[in-house]
């Protein structure tokens, strides 16, 4: 049976954040543009916190590709997002891969 109260059962707290835009992936002060259907390398940084998972908690990562209000809408073209205008704005799909050579991964520091 589940023990769980079952008010906090699925219960969702953020423990850390952090972003990237993805034309800076390779330098913050060079954009590039991405291309279609090529896997990229991201490392964002976290923000540094100790947080300690009780037996049986989860790890839930949510990927996204604006931040807003936290990072100025994002366009989803090449284009600066202070220069764009409505008609710039467009929906994106993003892939996420899993397994082989390009599965995507989070790696998390682990202390005892």
């Amino acid at each position: 049976p589940d023990n769980r109260d079952p008010v906090m059962s699925g219960y969702r707290i953020p423990v850390t954040r952090g972003a990237l835009r993805a034309s800076l992936r390779n330098d913050l002060r060079q954009p590039e543009p991405l291309q279609p259907n090529v896997a990229e390398e991201y490392e964002i940084k976290l923000e540094p916190r100790l947080h300690r998972f009780a037996k049986g908690h989860r790890i839930q990562l949510q990927l996204q590709s604006t931040y807003f209000p936290y990072l100025a809408r994002n366009p989803q073209k090449f284009i600066a997002p202070e220069k764009a205008t409505q008609e710039d704005f467009t929906v994106v799909t993003n892939k996420i891969h899993y397994g082989g050579a390009k599965a995507s991964q989070i790696i998390l520091p682990i202390s005892e």
